[in-house]
This record gives C-alpha cells, sequence and structure tokens, in this order.
C-alpha cells in the first residue's frame, strides 16, 4: 500500500515538474520574440530619430542667395540664379512665381526644368533659364519669386518684389543692375581682414536725348572676415559696359587685382567676379 502511494506521489511530483517546465517553455518562446520585436522597434525608433536630426542639420546648413530678373524683349520669360553659399550640396525641388496684384502662382519642379534633377555644389552656381510669364502676364506685373528645396528649406529672391511694365523693370536693389565681388582669401580658413577700394565708371551715350551720362562710384572695403571668402557687391544704375578696377591693400599688399571692362545687360543684371587674392 505504501508502494503505491509513493508511485501516486512521484507521478504527482513528475507531472509538476512537467508542467512548470511546459509553462516556462511557453513563457520564454512569448517573452523573447516580444522582446526582440520591442527591441528592434527601439533600434528603428533610434535610428529614425538620429537620421531626423541629421537631416536637420544639413537642412540648417543650407544657404542659398536667389537672383531673379526678367528677360526678353516684352520681359515674358524670367532667369532665376542660385548660388550656393552653404557647406552641402543643395537640391532645388520647386521654383514658384507668384504675381502679388492678382493672387496668382505658378511652379516649376525637375518634370519642368530638367536641371532641378542636379544638386547644387557649395560655392558654386546654376541659372534656371526662360521660366514663362505666360501664365500671369500683363502690361504691369507685380512679382515675387521663390524656391523649396528637397529638405524643405524655402528662399526668396533678393530682387522681391520685382515691377515689370513696359518701360522696364526693377527690382528690391537701390539699383537695377548689380556685381558681386566674391574674395577669395590667401590663407583659406580662418580670420583675415580686408582693405582695399572698388571704382567702378559708365561712359555712354543715352537716347533719346543723347546727352553725355557719366557714372562713377567707389565701394571701400576694411573688413574683419571669418572664413575663406568675402562678398562685396556693387549697384549699377544702367545698362551697358562698365569699367571695374580693384585695389587690395590687405592682406599681403596685393596692389590692384582686377582692373577690366564687364558688360551688363537685362538678361543677366546680375554678374558674379571671382577674385583669388594670391
Amino acid at each position: 500500500m505504501k508502494a503505491i502511494c509513493s508511485a501516486k506521489t512521484q507521478k504527482r511530483g513528475l507531472a509538476t515538474i512537467l508542467g512548470m517546465l511546459v509553462t516556462v517553455g511557453i513563457f520564454i518562446s512569448a517573452i523573447i520574440p516580444l522582446f526582440l520585436f520591442v527591441n528592434n522597434v527601439n533600434s528603428f525608433y533610434n535610428e529614425k530619430i538620429e537620421d531626423m536630426a541629421f537631416q536637420d542639420q544639413l537642412r540648417d546648413a543650407e544657404d542659398l542667395e536667389v537672383y531673379a530678373y526678367p528677360i526678353g524683349e516684352n520681359f515674358t520669360e524670367m532667369n532665376v540664379q542660385v548660388k550656393n553659399m552653404g557647406t552641402t550640396p543643395v537640391k532645388v525641388a520647386r521654383i514658384w512665381i507668384s504675381e502679388i496684384n492678382l493672387q496668382t502662382s505658378q511652379f516649376w519642379n525637375e518634370t519642368h526644368i530638367p536641371p532641378l534633377q542636379d544638386q547644387i555644389p557649395p560655392a558654386t552656381q546654376v541659372t534656371f533659364y526662360n521660366l514663362s510669364l505666360a501664365a500671369f502676364y500683363s502690361d504691369e506685373m507685380l512679382l515675387s519669386v521663390k524656391l523649396t528645396t528637397e529638405r524643405g528649406s524655402t528662399f526668396a529672391s533678393r530682387t522681391n518684389p520685382i515691377w515689370i511694365s513696359e518701360g522696364g523693370w526693377t527690382g528690391d536693389y537701390s539699383y537695377p543692375y548689380n556685381i558681386q565681388f566674391v574674395f577669395q582669401s590667401p590663407k583659406g580658413q580662418g580670420t583675415w581682414k580686408i582693405e582695399g577700394e572698388i571704382h567702378v565708371w559708365y561712359n555712354t551715350s543715352i537716347d533719346p536725348d543723347n546727352l553725355e551720362v557719366t557714372y562713377y562710384k567707389s565701394v571701400l572695403m576694411d573688413q574683419l572676415v571669418q572664413g575663406n571668402v568675402y562678398l562685396e557687391s556693387a549697384g549699377l544704375p544702367y545698362e551697358g559696359t562698365y569699367h571695374f578696377l580693384v585695389d587690395i591693400t590687405t592682406p599681403t599688399g596685393n596692389g590692384i587685382v582686377y582692373d577690366d571692362t564687364l558688360l551688363i545687360t537685362s538678361y543677366n543684371p546680375l554678374r558674379w567676379l571671382f577674385i583669388p587674392l594670391d
């Protein structure tokens, strides 16, 4: 009798152990996949957070200067010049032109303008040509031009608003034409000082009065610069050929670093002049 009870007790103990093992097995088989799933979700979340933070940094590093100007005999088209002043390549996703008075807009993407498929490297410029103004063309237009990048940044043209009439066009600059000087330091990166003077001459006959018009201006430079380039611009009142003389006294006593003429026209009212200071 005692042997029978002992056998039953052993069976119950074995069954209890087997039950615990099965329970532990079920628990482990359920918990481990759940743990792995949660861990993968956390890893995916962290990767996305890091990627978003990196993309935010790239977007914050975008720095474009945009210059839009009308072209054509009756100013029926627009050119948009883009200079990448930042340290990261930038891809323009869309260009918007809005007629402020009519409150209408038109946009162009890479389908309309194939060059929009390409990135703009740092310290380079591109021009997007012949954007038609036919959608809101009239004898008088007040336009605003902006672009958006692939990362979501928005940059407006420095010539906004652009007023176009039968007599010509003007932008937000005090003069309708400009030249942008880009001076490169011989030191490369770092802090340096530029001193010098830019001289601008213009002389031509203006119809219909056939009066001799002479224009001269001087731009003084005395600036402590952080980085490897210094930008200086000069506004120009007339379309035509200008003579530019650039005399630099520092950083290395360069002297005259540019002495030549440039043609400024309504087809390209903003000219860039790159001058390395050796």
